[in-house]
């Protein structure tokens, strides 16, 4: 790992745990376990796509995209 991938990865998990925060809208745990949970959680991600076929990378983010895409509509018609 180089220290660029590092650090974004870093930075990736750090923002992904405070919007976890700031959006839930009562958060059971508080912001260090969460920010320390999200930060893991990049990380261990970040490990395991390196492990994969980049084809099925593309595959799995076409498909969260388009069920971003759809949760966000959905949030929206309400």
């Amino acid at each position: 790992m180089t220290l660029p991938t590092f650090i974004t990865v870093l930075v990736v998990g750090v923002i992904v745990g405070l919007i976890a925060t700031w959006v839930g809208k009562s958060p059971k745990l508080p912001l260090p376990v969460n920010l320390g949970a999200c930060t893991g959680g990049a990380f261990l991600g970040w490990w395991v796509l390196r492990q994969i076929n980049p084809v099925a990378i593309q595959v799995g983010f076409a498909l969260g995209g388009s069920v971003s895409l759809l949760a966000l509509f959905r949030t929206l018609k309400k």
